[in-house]
């Protein structure tokens, strides 16, 4: 299926012409067609699935580099008194305040 070009060149601008037609093959077409649904649609699978297993990562606290407690992750345990975990905004849970 080789299309033969001529061209002519003016001041570096250059135009193509073809020469001969090649025809259209609509079976070629629709396994082409077939095969580009195929594989976006692979994309759009694999990126959802990569989103949802790096949410839920974060949200079960694999990325927590401190304490996982209750949801949330903190950087500091203490056995701080319930007034004073109150004053750095932290909760207490087990008898352990945690805080960031």
């Amino acid at each position: 299926m080789n299309t033969m070009y001529s061209g002519d060149c003016y001041y570096g601008a250059c135009t193509v012409v073809a020469r001969d037609t090649v025809p259209t093959d609509p079976q070629r077409a629709r396994k082409l067609a077939r095969a580009s649904y195929i594989v976006s649609s692979v994309g759009v699978f694999v990126t959802v699935f990569v989103l949802i297993l790096v949410f839920g990562l974060y949200f079960n606290g694999a990325f927590c580099r401190g304490y996982w407690v209750m949801g949330g992750c903190y950087l500091h345990r203490s056995r701080d008194s319930f007034d004073d975990c109150f004053d750095k905004d932290g909760i207490i849970d087990d008898g352990y305040c945690y805080y960031n």
